[in-house]
């Protein structure tokens, strides 16, 4: 391969190398900071860890890894809590039209919502 076909496909291919990786940090940091904000969550997560994989010098299995259920719900809640991305996925309504809430919205209309205020509606999220 050429200098110049790699350097085209390094060019090409670099989003996809680096796609996701600001997401991930913040998400990690937002994680860390509400560690921060609740040592009682912090603590429980620690013996969570602990008890999953009691030798940290080793790497943990994925088996280890899957038994953190208290993680899993932490990442969920901090994804929920503090969403890096503040939108929804966009749709557009089909060409008959549609009827959302009384309201009719025509056809090629294109909609989304907030994902803060789908997040912190207490009716879908009561606790």
């Amino acid at each position: 391969m050429s200098i110049l076909v790699r350097n085209k496909a390094n060019h090409l291919f670099l989003p996809f190398r680096v796609a996701g990786t600001d997401t991930t940090a913040l998400t990690l940091t937002w994680i860390v900071h509400l560690l921060v904000e609740h040592p009682e969550c912090a603590q429980r997560l620690r013996n969570e860890i602990l008890e999953a994989c009691p030798d940290l010098t080793v790497k943990p299995k994925n088996e280890q890894l899957q038994a953190l259920p208290y993680f899993d719900a932490l990442l969920h809640e901090s994804l929920r809590v503090r969403a890096i991305v503040p939108f929804g996925m966009s749709r557009m309504i089909p060409e008959e039209g549609a009827t959302f809430n009384g309201h009719f919205l025509p056809g090629g209309t294109i909609v989304s919502i907030s994902l803060n205020a789908l997040y912190f509606d207490e009716t879908i999220f009561p606790e």
